[in-house]
């Protein structure tokens, strides 16, 4: 089916700001929808908005309708602007086109598509209205009907209303969140009606970093599954045969693995491959059906979306006799729990029961065994296998054998001009290696200095540096890390200089320099933090960060009195630091310790978090006398 989208405008309304005007306001959003027998549909939707700001004339100045399908199967039976002193301009029929959907740089694994609707005379106070009919085949699940209409809280709704028929006894399951309604008994002979409504539906103020608007916006879902594992079913019906082990999936396979024995080292040498030599192109589960290419196909591409990953490692890692399945999640920032069953997901990882361990080889920069953060936490659908069955579950925060941990020591001295040089070795794992990867894939060669220039210019410290890639963690003779290269572990190093930073030989205090922030900074909790106040969840997982500086004084300096340590705990975490002076070199320590329920932290959680930021920024502040 389709999801209506309006739009979000990431902005966040500070406390005490003016009363929130929503980009737009849906005056009304009226769906019907007949359902047949055989899982095919015919669907008209009327909608009427109005475009409160110019932003919303900028963003929002045309529609698109999302569907699967071919072009002929959807109508627009209607379009129109009336502007804002009252005159109606009609659509033209060569304003209405047509566009596939090829999502992030390839249609060839897409069937979505969309009807673009561009309209005129927009100012703000000006309305937009469409209407069009999508005669939907079924056929991306035959025989199952599914659709989930979301009014997203970002505007206000006046009046909308969802009408469903279906024949008996086709059974339709129902999950309403903000609206009323349930069956009607005025159906036709032989015919179910249910009507859902909603009104005056305010708009929430959009909170920057927050969960998905979906997660608090009015919605609908409707389905004719009645389990989630009758879904894993569904789906593999129509995936399995793509996993083939075929003697091109299995020589690839032998290939990789050549000279291995453990079955957990072969795994992890498939998903590497895998990663790094498909590339990823981006196509959304729902909006481009749900068969994946077949494995040869994919190998001899170099390329695929979701779908195609998972069908290729669990090939090749059948091929090893290394049994796995997939596992369907949705790959945002949405971490509402699952509702009616239903295959409302848009991505799809990999479950290897042997290791106990989820894997997404779309994750370019995910070490094996690392679960990228947005899928931490979420409810999700093993599709099954043989052995292995669907069922629904929530993905783990953490995975066995991983850990999720930021360390950086720093090494500065401080010159008797009052300079001071150092350099740090970060050796992140878990989570935090996988954001280090990433960060460092997107700096080009010779760029170095400018990047440590911009971490520095945005914690305010003044100076000059560099970054370095560096195997800090691995064996011997792999000195220099590739960020791509996931068989072997990833660190960096940074150095820096801050001339002028301190008065020598004093009297004078300083607070113990930062350097080349961390990719990962504890001081970083205070942006987050920014806000003084929430109103939705955000997506937090557990922290482990710890940072340690030995800054080396000159014979001159003399300290007369260091800071004092921090000792700060409330329910959602705690951060300590030391202090010591020793032959003449303070050594600090600081360590921030989170542990969140889940993969969100609820209003009061992120309190609680801004309560430890502002102890870290005291201590960050925290001078030193000499």
């Amino acid at each position: 089916m389709r999801k209506l989208v309006l739009g979000v405008l990431l902005i966040a309304a500070p406390a005490g700001a003016a009363t929130y005007t929503p980009p737009e306001t849906v005056l009304r959003d009226d769906v019907i929808c007949h359902v047949h027998g055989d899982g095919t549909y015919d669907y008209e939707e009327s909608l009427t908005v109005r475009l409160n700001t110019a932003g919303a004339v900028e963003d929002f100045g045309q529609a698109y309708i999302n569907f699967s399908g071919p072009p002929e199967d959807t109508h627009v039976l209607a379009a129109y602007s009336v502007t804002p002193d009252g005159t109606r301009l009609d659509v033209k029929p060569e304003r209405i086109l047509d566009q596939r959907d090829g999502g992030d740089g390839d249609d060839t694994f897409s069937d979505g598509n969309r009807k673009v609707i561009i309209f005129s005379g927009l100012a703000p106070g000006a309305v937009e209205h469409w209407h069009y009919v999508i005669n939907g085949n079924g056929a991306s699940l035959p025989g199952q009907f599914f659709d989930e209409e979301i009014f997203s809280a970002d505007n206000a709704t006046q009046a909308a209303s969802v009408t469903v028929y279906a024949p008996l006894p086709y059974k339709l399951y129902f999950q309403s969140v903000g609206l009323s309604g349930g069956p009607v008994a005025d159906g036709k002979l032989g015919e179910a009606k249910f009507v859902y409504t909603l009104k005056d539906a305010p708009a929430a103020p959009p909170e920057a970093d927050s969960v998905a608007t979906d997660d608090y916006s009015p919605r609908l879902e409707i389905s004719s599954f009645a389990s989630y594992p009758a879904v894993g079913v569904a789906y593999e019906a129509r995936a399995a045969d793509k996993s083939a082990v075929t003697p091109k999936v299995r020589a690839l396979a032998n290939k990789i693995t050549a000279g291995m024995t453990a079955p957990r080292a072969k795994a992890a040498a498939i998903y590497d491959w895998v990663s790094h030599d498909i590339r990823y192109v981006a196509v959304d589960l729902g909006n481009s059906g749900y068969v994946p290419n077949k494995a040869d196909e994919i190998i001899d591409a170099g390329y695929g979306d979701c779908k195609d990953h998972a069908a290729l490692l669990k090939a090749l890692l059948a091929a090893e006799k290394i049994p796995s399945s997939g596992t369907l999640v949705n790959w945002d920032s949405g971490f509402s729990p699952m509702g009616v069953p239903m295959p409302s997901f848009n991505h799809i990882i990999t479950y290897i029961p042997q290791f106990n361990l989820f894997v997404d080889s779309t994750a370019q920069f995910a070490p094996f065994g690392v679960l990228p953060n947005l899928e931490r936490g979420k409810q999700a659908l093993i599709t099954g296998a043989p052995g292995i069955p669907s069922r629904i579950l929530t993905l783990p925060l953490s995975q066995v054998g991983v850990v999720d941990a930021a360390r950086m020591v720093t090494h500065e001295v401080l010159g008797a001009d009052g300079t001071i040089t150092g350099t740090a070795v970060v050796a992140d794992s878990g989570r935090y290696e996988e954001e280090d990867r990433e960060r460092f894939a997107d700096i080009d060669p010779g760029t170095e200095e400018q990047a440590a220039s911009d971490l520095m210019e945005r914690f305010g410290v003044q100076g000059s540096g560099t970054l370095a890639a560096a195997n800090v963690l691995a064996a011997a003779g792999h000195p220099v890390s590739d960020p791509n290269d996931l068989s072997h572990a990833f660190g960096y190093t940074t150095s820096f200089s801050m001339p002028g930073y301190a008065t020598v030989p004093g009297p004078a205090t300083m607070p113990i320099p930062i350097g080349v922030p961390a990719l990962n900074a504890l001081a970083g909790l205070e942006r987050f933090a920014a806000l003084p106040v929430r109103k939705q969840n955000v997506p937090c997982l557990a922290i482990d960060n710890e940072e340690t500086t030995y800054l080396a004084l000159p014979a001159t300096v003399t300290v007369k009195s260091l800071p004092v340590a921090a000792d700060f705990s409330n329910a959602i975490g705690s951060y300590e630091s030391s202090y010591k002076l020793d032959s003449g070199t303070i050594e600090v320590t600081r360590h921030l310790l989170t542990h969140p329920a889940g993969a969100t932290c609820t209003p009061a959680d992120y309190q609680n978090l801004r309560a430890l930021s502002f102890a870290i920024g005291r201590d960050f502040r925290a001078t030193f006398s000499y």
